[in-house]
């Protein structure tokens, strides 16, 4: 049985989901008469509600301005540095020379919260040129198409280090 402090975070959990999830559906469906709206209330309700009981990792999150604040803040950065990454892909397709040195390199994380690892593993992922391979605790196994240094304190900065202070901020 849970206790009132467990069921109130898995209470809390669920409002973000929900909230994420309806903004999706609202986006995706695209009409917004009240039947919709009805339907997607509740059929995004109860997904928030069943992956709340199966992942534990929503029930940390906080609803708080600075988190929002620091989420917008988070989603600027990202473009930045998709952009940036495209446009280094597009300096390796078109180069006549292509010096790459693919690796997978050690990447060291500060972020204790689990969405904040989840999230900044997934932020790695969707920037080109780069994929989790794997997490092992505080460390991130990360593949680049130019591992020039294997010094790990370096991989960090250029790999994660634009997106872990505001994550920290974000999540914890």
């Amino acid at each position: 049985m849970v206790n009132d402090n467990g069921r109130l975070r898995q209470i809390r959990g669920v409002l973000p989901l929900w909230l994420i999830l309806f903004m999706i559906w609202s986006a995706a469906n695209g009409a917004f008469d009240i039947g919709v709206i009805i339907v997607g209330l509740i059929l995004t309700l109860g997904i928030a509600v069943f992956t709340i009981r199966m992942s534990p990792i929503w029930r940390d999150i906080r609803l708080t301005p600075a988190a929002a604040v620091g989420l917008l803040l988070y989603t600027a950065i990202f473009l930045r540095e998709v952009i940036r990454s495209n446009l280094e892909m597009l300096r390796y397709v078109y180069s006549r020379k292509l010096e790459l040195t693919p690796g997978i390199l050690p990447i060291r994380t500060h972020l204790t919260s689990g969405m904040g690892r989840l999230v900044l593993a997934n932020t790695i992922t969707l920037t080109p040129g780069t994929m989790v391979m794997e997490i092992e605790g505080d460390t991130l196994f990360v593949h680049v198409l130019d591992a020039s240094t294997t010094d790990i304190d370096e991989n960090t900065a250029a790999v994660a280090g634009s997106f872990e202070p505001v994550l920290e901020r974000t999540f914890g």
